[in-house]
């Protein structure tokens, strides 16, 4: 039996009930204008659209507009991968807080005392004030790297060693803190490299076992994968990437900096994920993620406006969490209220497509009376 498997022993039948609650249509709710929304799309340049609305506490519709890549009939249905890009952060982030909630990691640790495949190199910064899980989750770690530029599908990938080490044939440079841990935030897509490793060295275990095993089979997020890249068997599934207008070759980049922007998903799947954060936020999940855990991720760390994984904004019912997801040829953004059991992913197919997501989340908002 995996070692990542057994993490989450005894933990089965509730995540069988989590998974038929997730399931489970919300009060009807008829979607917006189809044609309104393709107006839309096709006013902004966008070739396809996965969006799921959360009503209710649950998915009240999920649907695919478009088509998966510009010039071709194929649309995009509810059932379409996106890569989920910078989303697969706060996933990756509930993944170590159900760790902590199991007590395998600690917040507040060193994560060096723990890392055993490798380590977070030492300087005069982290001799002051060592990296902890808090300080990755949060971007207040000094790490450098914000992002990554990906793979094109026809070169040879790193691994998640090389990445971290900047040895070929990585393309980024080594992850390394430059400034004083706690000290300021600063967005980076490298510390998420290490959370990775961490949770790799914790579990004994691949990283996409690990997801699967923590967060994606408990929550019902089935179509969703940490697979990079993304398995031939699956790639009809999934939608092209655009950049300025046109096809990315070979239809998409690779990332194999998995926890930062690995994940392929589908718009209903991330809205499971939301769902589950809002309910573990209520103390509705105690077996999956602790009340206390998940106030701690909607909890504005330092200065800024980041909690554990999420960014934060609001208090009462408009609390709310979102988080964007920017990768070669897909955009994508999360938002969930979950006080009031509301929210929403929009996944779509090209860059760019910012203003589309902006126009539809205005749309929704006035929709469905989400609060202010």
């Amino acid at each position: 039996m995996r070692r990542a498997a057994s993490l989450g022993a005894g933990l089965h039948v509730t995540a069988l009930l989590l998974l038929a609650q997730l399931c489970l249509p919300a009060a009807v709710h008829a979607a917006p204008d189809r044609g309104r929304v393709l107006a839309l799309l096709a006013k902004h340049h966008v070739p396809g659209a996965g969006i799921a609305l959360i009503d209710g506490g649950k998915i009240a519709w999920a649907l695919g507009y478009g088509v998966k890549e510009a010039g071709k009939p194929e649309p995009v249905t509810s059932a379409t991968l996106f890569q989920a890009a910078s989303i697969s952060k706060p996933v990756a982030a509930f993944a170590a807080m159900r760790l902590v909630g199991l007590g395998k990691l600690r917040l507040d640790d060193d994560v060096n005392d723990t890392l055993s495949s490798w380590r977070v190199p030492q300087n005069a910064f982290t001799r002051q004030q060592p990296v902890t899980l808090r300080l990755l989750l949060s971007h207040r770690a000094g790490v450098i790297v914000p992002g990554f530029p990906g793979y094109a599908a026809s070169v040879q990938a790193p691994t998640i060693l090389q990445v971290l080490e900047g040895k070929p044939p990585a393309n980024t440079p080594a992850i390394v803190v430059d400034m004083p841990p706690a000290w300021t935030f600063r967005y980076s897509g490298g510390g998420f490299c290490i959370v990775q490793q961490l949770l790799m060295d914790v579990a004994a275990a691949p990283f996409e076992e690990v997801m699967d095993d923590l967060v994606l089979q408990p929550l019902g997020m089935t179509s969703s994968a940490y697979r990079q890249p993304l398995p031939e068997a699956r790639r009809d599934e999934a939608a092209t990437g655009h950049q300025r207008r046109r096809a990315i070759d070979d239809r998409w980049h690779t990332y194999p900096e998995l926890a930062a922007a690995g994940l392929w998903a589908t718009a209903e799947d991330l809205a499971r994920f939301g769902i589950a954060i809002s309910r573990a936020w209520k103390g509705e999940i105690p077996d999956i993620l602790s009340r206390e855990l998940a106030r701690e991720m909607l909890t504005r760390q330092g200065a800024g406006n980041y909690g554990l994984g999420l960014i934060v904004s609001g208090a009462g019912r408009a609390l709310s969490f979102t988080h964007d997801g920017v990768n070669a040829g897909f955009e994508s953004r999360l938002i969930g209220f979950p006080a009031a059991g509301q929210g929403a992913v929009i996944m779509t197919n090209t860059n760019g497509s910012k203003p589309l997501i902006e126009a539809l989340i205005d749309l929704l908002r006035a929709e469905y009376r989400w609060p202010r």
